[in-house]
């Protein structure tokens, strides 16, 4: 569908125009020793900044969205439903492998093309998160854990998107850095096709927004305030 919507022959760096964003997609190398991000870019660094992170502005936009259109939310499974796409010398898999949530790769990136600006607006979207289950009674009796429970819980651990939030909240000023992240009813799955859960899902969605519709409206605001600031 995507491919009939950007073409096949649209090199990412090619949607680098002038009033055009820059764009980084996350995604993640799998076939080297260590789990690492690879991020596509349509610009270059500047002369002597060089980035943390491997990637390319070579590839095809289509490329690029179909090696980080897997995840959709921090999940175990996650990683099992889709392949692996080679692209050059590496595999490649959804970037929520190994930063589920980018926002410290984009504010990392922004910093490398806008040495000298301080930022005005950071937007993270996230895609729900559930109550944690500690929070439940079953958590209260301590007990031990199979081998495939320690793994899920490391695989989610790695995946976890908070971590980065309290990080960003932290080191950026409140008016500058937004966190829109719902809480859900179920820990829905990837393959969730219940009628009625895929309405609460909404439903959740929903509420979120009206119990936030202020803090949204003041991440609009900045956005569209004019600013030297990135």
């Amino acid at each position: 569908m995507f491919l009939k919507v950007i073409g096949e022959d649209l090199k990412i760096i090619e949607t680098s125009k002038s009033c055009v964003p820059r764009l980084s997609i996350v995604a993640s190398i799998v076939n080297s020793p260590l789990l690492q991000p690879y991020v596509f870019r349509n610009y270059e660094h500047p002369a002597g900044r060089d980035s943390h992170y491997m990637g390319s502005t070579s590839y095809q936009l289509w490329q690029a969205i179909q090696c980080s259109m897997v995840n959709s939310q921090a999940s175990a499974a996650a990683p099992l439903y889709f392949e692996e796409v080679k692209l050059g010398n590496f595999l490649l898999q959804d970037g929520g492998v190994i930063a589920n949530n980018p926002c410290a790769i984009g504010v990392h990136e922004a910093k490398l093309l806008w040495p000298e600006e301080r930022f005005h607006c950071v937007v993270s979207v996230g895609n729900g998160r559930s109550v944690c289950d500690l929070e439940s009674e079953e958590a209260a009796a301590p007990s031990s854990l199979s081998s495939l429970q320690k793994f899920n819980r490391i695989i989610d651990s790695a995946t976890d998107t908070e971590g980065v939030h309290m990080c960003m909240h932290d080191l950026l000023d409140e008016n500058v850095y937004f966190r829109l992240n719902p809480y859900m009813t179920f820990p829905y799955g990837l393959d969730e096709i219940d009628p009625k859960k895929l309405e609460q899902m909404q439903n959740d969605a929903k509420l979120y927004v009206r119990r936030n519709s202020a803090k949204i409206a003041d991440a609009a605001s900045r956005l569209l305030e004019a600013s030297s600031s990135v």
